[in-house]
């Protein structure tokens, strides 16, 4: 009978050190960027979410915006302009609606803008 031995032999403990040594570092390198990219997502899915917040609150009647941080928000600023579209004589007023949400001190931004019919001023506006 053949004697039956458990265990690695050394040849195949140094191919499994050896392919960790070289996946190692692929498999950190992934995982770092898996994870910047979803805080990314992360934060630009919260600065929509607060631009379009803005958006409703200005079509129920609230125009009380101030540009500081954004209430629960920590690092979220929210700005609001409104601007009066001049366009001819027989078509209805215009307002262009500009909401600019920035993060990390100022180095990230979105910028939202839409159009709404109307003639008298939302908010603080800018006359041009």
């Amino acid at each position: 009978m053949q004697k039956r031995e458990d265990g690695f032999l050394l040849l195949e403990l140094l191919v499994v050190l050896a392919l960790l040594a070289v996946l190692l570092p692929v498999f950190s390198n992934l995982i770092l960027t898996s994870t910047q990219i979803l805080t990314t997502a992360r934060e630009q899915t919260t600065a929509v979410y607060l631009a379009r917040e803005a958006l409703e609150q200005l079509r129920s009647g609230n125009t009380d915006f101030a540009q500081e941080e954004v209430e629960g928000f920590a690092g979220f600023r929210r700005q609001i302009e409104i601007t009066m579209v001049k366009v001819d004589r027989a078509a209805q007023p215009l307002k262009q609606i500009l909401v600019r949400v920035s993060w990390q001190d100022g180095d990230r931004e979105l910028t939202l803008i839409t159009w709404q019919p109307g003639g008298e001023s939302m908010g603080k506006a800018d006359s041009h």
